[in-house]
């Protein structure tokens, strides 16, 4: 983004911020006027609207890239020409001494989800969690998001709200805490083991504890088999596949999605975690069920922390089969709460966090963030398989293994052929997962006249990777031992380390222009070019920067520009702006290639298309 926009003009954008089911205009919203890629506009680039949802902007310069973003409490955030299901928005096209006064921005507000949580018997289950499950796509791939969380009442209720319309699943958590003798735990609120005490902590016979939460405590009866609520589902399912999928409109407040827990037998699970000695100790175990190992704390079935010789205990496992992940770092896909709002409040006990870090994900669904929280070095991990079917388990061995690194050089073109580039350059390098985990980020710097440095990204993940520009720095080529990689994962999953990539940074990037049409023939005001790759290996799988799949705004004269395009060929196709977002999923582009345009553009290269606006579903 450039810098702010300071120059006046004799132009003028206005319009009204109102309910979008009622009418009814909203006074107090905040309206932010900004010029893509150049960023806030003027002296003053926000106000509050007046008593009738009214605002205006004076004195602006021409530009046909105006946005309009809104903002006001109990109201999904929303802007002009956006739809419920997009982020994206109309650009506005401003000449100079025109008044633009159709800058209408319905806002919605968000919906709810609300039931009961209830025992065996059909007693409320009181003072537990409750939280919903954003069903979300990441590039190309679906996943689950963790959404708000909710605490049960006095009977039994809870009641999700604050979320956005889409697609949800409703889920109990039920986390079996561990912690060894050795270990002081930790809370959220940094108790010790006295205060641990009086949060319920029931000691086991070789002296580990097993710690009493906002979880739906299961009832112990010496001399009898142990008890356990395994996680649930709605409608009281242990399987996130087999869970209800709850579509919820915008306002929506769906009531009667009521979740029964069930005891299963439990048991005890231990082993030993193999790897160096000072990676072995005091490392955080997670024991989770199949469909959930990429989501965050409190979405195990069980937690532990290892003693000091790598050995663990998990106390009073749910029957059932799992992965046991051993990791320092935990990473999850997020959406509709404040960054870190739950990470600090379902931290397993015993498990320290030393950093925090959220990020927007661009190739998702609109509102979803990668979180990571890691307590000390996470150079070693490691994940293991078990089964509990009704007995105990004690033979469990986790080989830890060193995180990969990808290193080599960044190689950036000269403008012209044979000429050294003169200035510094700083760059900014992604390498992605494939997946979910978070990503690493790289800056090299370029000194003046080089055209190569070094660049390394260490500690990562076991896990397939792509490596992204951000910002300026467009990726022409990725290689690596004498493979592409461009538009292809690399392949880490077995770990080990990566060297001599060579990652080339291209002096000109390929743009795509145009127009876009009714069926009648007129300009269109608002809507969405969507530029996809001919090759339909490359619309899932991408990691979280699509590099060559682009949802662009048209502007109200009703043209459209992309200027960051690898050369290639491409699909395009201009859609009603409901369906700005339908790129991320590769059915909806399977649907959408027979009615799209084809075109090929070289480095450099500027190619201007005019499209008719179609309706894909």
């Amino acid at each position: 983004m450039g810098p702010p926009v300071t120059e006046t003009g004799t132009g003028a954008i206005s319009g009204v911020v109102s309910d979008g089911r009622t009418g009814r205009p909203l006074g107090g919203a905040v309206v932010y006027l900004g010029i893509t890629a150049r960023g806030p506009v003027g002296r003053v680039s926000r106000q509050l609207t007046d008593r009738k949802g009214r605002f205006v902007f004076r004195d602006l310069p021409r530009s046909d890239a105006y946005f309009i973003n809104t903002s006001r409490f109990g109201y999904i955030d929303g802007g002009y020409g956006r739809k419920l299901t997009s982020t994206l928005g109309a650009r506005i096209a401003l000449a100079d001494g025109q008044w633009f006064n159709g800058a209408n921005v319905p806002m919605w507000r968000p919906g709810a989800i609300s039931g009961t949580v209830t025992d065996e018997r059909g007693e409320p289950v009181i003072g537990v969690y409750v939280r919903a499950m954003a069903n979300v796509m990441v590039g190309g791939l679906p996943h689950l998001a963790a959404g708000p969380l909710a605490t049960t009442d006095d009977r039994g209720r809870y009641r999700l709200y604050g979320l956005a319309p889409g697609s949800y699943r409703v889920f109990v958590p039920s986390v079996q805490m561990t912690v060894p003798s050795s270990s002081v735990v930790g809370t959220p609120d940094a108790l010790n083991d006295d205060a641990a005490t009086s949060l319920g902590a029931i000691p086991s016979p070789d002296g580990s504890r097993l710690i009493v939460g906002r979880f739906a405590a299961s009832p112990q009866t010496p001399g009898t088999r142990s008890v356990a609520y395994p996680p649930t589902f709605f409608p009281g399912t242990r399987s996130a596949a087999d869970a209800a999928t709850i579509d919820l409109d915008s306002s929506e407040d769906r009531d009667g999605v009521d979740v029964q827990l069930e005891l299963v037998p439990a048991s005890r699970v231990a082993g030993i975690a193999h790897g160096p000695s000072d990676a072995v100790g005091h490392l955080p175990m997670r024991l989770m069920a199949a469909g959930m190992e990429e989501l965050g704390h409190g979405s195990e079935t069980a937690t532990t922390v290892t003693a000091a010789d790598g050995r663990f205990v998990f106390l009073n496992v749910p029957d059932g089969t799992y992965t046991i992940l051993a990791s320092r770092a935990v990473s999850q896909f997020k959406t509709g709460s404040p960054a870190g709002s739950s990470f600090s409040t379902l931290r397993p006990a015993g498990v320290e966090m030393t950093s925090f870090s959220t990020g927007a994900v661009r190739a998702a669904t609109p509102g979803t963030q990668i979180e990571t929280v890691s307590g000390g070095d996470a150079g070693y991990s490691g994940r293991a398989q078990v089964a509990v079917r009704g007995r105990d388990v004690t033979d469990i061995s986790v080989p830890l293994n060193p995180g990969v690194t990808l290193g080599g050089r960044v190689v950036r073109e000269s403008v012209q052929p044979g000429t050294p580039p003169l200035a510094r350059v700083m760059a900014l390098l992604s390498v992605e997962p494939v997946g979910y985990g978070g990503p690493s980020m790289v800056m090299v710097d370029f000194p003046a006249n080089s055209r190569s440095v070094a660049f390394k990204a260490t500690g990562l993940a076991p896990g397939s990777y792509v490596l992204r520009g951000l910002g300026a720095s467009i990726v022409k080529s990725v290689e690596w031992n004498g493979r592409d990689l461009s538009d292809a994962p690399l392949d880490a999953s077995a770990g080990g380390d990566f060297n001599d990539i060579v990652i080339t940074l291209a002096a000109k990037a390929s743009s795509l222009t145009g127009s876009v049409r009714d069926d009648r023939g007129a300009p269109v005001s608002a809507g969405a070019v969507l530029i996809f790759p001919a090759d339909e290996n490359q619309w899932a799988g991408y990691g979280f920067t699509p590099r060559r799949i682009r949802s662009v705004a048209v502007s109200s004269a009703g043209t459209f520009r992309s200027a960051d395009l690898p050369a290639g060929d491409y699909y395009l196709i201009a859609v009603d702006e409901s369906e700005a977002n339908a790129w991320q999923d590769p059915r909806f582009l399977l649907a959408a290639q027979p009615l799209a345009t084809r075109v090929s553009v070289d480095w450099g290269e500027t190619k201007t298309e005019d499209l008719r606006l179609v309706r894909v579903r």
